[in-house]
C-alpha cells in the first residue's frame, strides 16, 4: 500500500499537478560579472576612429602629401619647365590618393567595430543560451534522481543526467571564455583597456534594403569606389604627364595608356560583381529575417502557453525552461541576422571596406 501511493506521488510530481514542488538543489553555474558602464556602438566608433595607430598613419600620410603638393606648386610657379608640371601632377595626384586612402581607413574602422562589437553582442546571447541549457539539464538530473530514488528509473539513466549536466557546464564555461575573448577583441581595438567590461546597448534596428534600380545603384558603387578612382586618376596622371614629356617614345606611351584604360575596365568589372553578389547575399538575409521573425512569435506564444500551464498546475517547470530556450534561440537567430543584415549592407554600400577591415 505504501509502495502504491510512493508511486501516484511520483506520478502527480511528473504531470505537473504540484508545480510548486521544488527539485534538489543543484549549484547554478557562476554568472558573469555585470558591466558597471554602458558603450554604444557609435561610441565606439569614435574612440576606434582616435585611438588607432592607423588612422593616425593615414591622417600622417595626408598631411605628408598637402605639403609635398604645396611645396610643388612653389616649386613651379610661373612659367617652368615641362617637368616642374609633371611634379605638380603627381603632387596632386599623390595628394587626392592620400585623401582618399584615409577616408577609406575611416569607414573601414567603422565596418571593423561595428563587426566586433556585435561579436560581443552574440557572445553574450550565446552565454545566455548555455546558461539556459544548464538549468535544463540541472532540472532533468533532479529527475533522473527522483525517480531513481523511487524505484522508477535506473541507474544508468541517472548517470547520463549526469553527463548531459557536465556536459551543459563545460558549454557555458567556453560560451564565456568566448564572450571574454569577444571583449577583450573589441576593446583593444577602439584603444580601451582589455579588462573593461562596459554593457553593450542593443540599439541597431533592422530596416531592409529596398532599391527600385538594383543594377544603377551598382553602377554608382562602383563608379565610387576608391580603386576606380584612382585607377582613373591614374590614366588622367598618365595622359597629362605624357603631353609633357618628350622622353616617351610614341609606341611605349600607347601602351602604357592602353594599360591604363584596361586597368579600369579590369577593376570595374571585378568592383561590380563583388558588389552584385553582396547585394543578393542581402535579399536572401532579408528573406530570412522574415521567417525568423514569425519563428520567433510562435516560440513567444509557445512560451506564455507554457507559463499558464505551468501556473495552473497543467505543465511542469521543465516545459516552461523547455519553451524559454526555444524563445531565446528564436530570438537570438532573429538578433543574429540583424546584425548581419547591417553589416552586409555597409559592405554592400561601401564593398572595398571589407577588404580593408582588420
Amino acid at each position: 500500500m505504501r509502495r502504491a501511493s510512493i508511486l501516484v506521488l511520483a506520478l502527480l510530481l511528473f504531470t505537473g499537478i504540484f508545480p510548486g514542488i521544488c527539485w534538489a538543489d543543484t549549484a547554478a553555474p557562476a554568472d558573469i560579472a555585470v558591466p558597471t558602464d554602458t558603450l554604444t556602438v557609435d561610441e565606439a566608433v569614435a574612440l576606434a576612429l582616435k585611438n588607432r595607430t592607423d588612422i593616425e598613419s593615414a591622417s600622417l600620410n595626408w598631411d605628408a602629401a598637402d605639403i609635398a603638393s604645396q611645396m610643388a606648386w612653389e616649386t613651379a610657379s610661373g612659367s617652368g619647365p615641362s617637368d616642374l608640371i609633371d611634379l605638380i601632377y603627381e603632387a596632386d595626384y599623390s595628394l587626392e590618393a592620400a585623401r582618399t586612402n584615409y577616408e577609406s581607413r575611416q569607414e573601414a574602422v567603422k565596418y571593423s567595430v561595428y563587426q566586433k562589437y556585435y561579436d560581443v553582442v552574440k557572445a553574450w546571447d550565446d552565454s545566455e543560451a548555455q546558461r539556459l541549457a544548464v538549468e535544463q539539464a540541472q532540472e532533468n538530473l533532479a529527475i533522473a534522481e527522483l525517480r531513481f530514488q523511487l524505484g522508477m528509473d535506473t541507474r544508468l539513466n541517472v548517470y547520463q543526467a549526469q553527463q548531459q549536466t557536465v556536459a551543459a557546464q563545460s558549454g557555458y564555461t567556453l560560451a564565456q571564455q568566448t564572450l571574454d575573448s569577444s571583449y577583450i577583441a573589441l576593446m583593444e581595438y577602439i584603444g580601451k583597456n582589455r579588462s573593461e567590461r562596459p554593457e553593450l546597448v542593443r540599439e541597431l534596428t533592422y530596416e531592409p534594403l529596398e532599391i527600385a534600380d538594383p543594377e544603377g545603384e551598382i553602377n554608382d558603387i562602383v563608379n565610387n569606389s576608391p580603386s576606380v578612382w584612382l585607377a582613373k586618376k591614374s590614366l588622367t596622371l598618365q595622359e597629362l604627364t605624357r603631353e609633357n614629356s618628350a622622353a616617351l617614345s610614341g609606341k611605349l606611351d600607347d601602351i602604357q595608356h592602353e594599360q591604363a584604360e584596361l586597368t579600369i575596365v579590369t577593376t570595374k568589372d571585378a568592383m561590380r560583381q563583388v558588389t552584385r553578389n553582396i547585394y543578393y547575399n542581402v535579399l536572401s538575409m532579408q528573406e530570412s529575417y522574415a521567417t525568423a521573425t514569425e519563428g520567433a512569435k510562435t516560440a513567444d506564444e509557445a512560451l506564455r502557453v507554457a507559463k499558464l500551464l505551468h501556473e495552473v498546475g497543467m505543465g511542469t517547470k521543465l516545459q516552461v525552461t523547455a519553451a524559454e530556450i526555444s524563445a531565446h534561440n528564436a530570438h537570438q537567430a532573429m538578433d543574429n541576422l540583424s546584425y548581419q543584415h547591417a553589416i552586409l549592407v555597409m559592405a554592400f554600400e561601401r564593398p572595398w571596406i571589407a577588404g580593408a577591415s582588420m
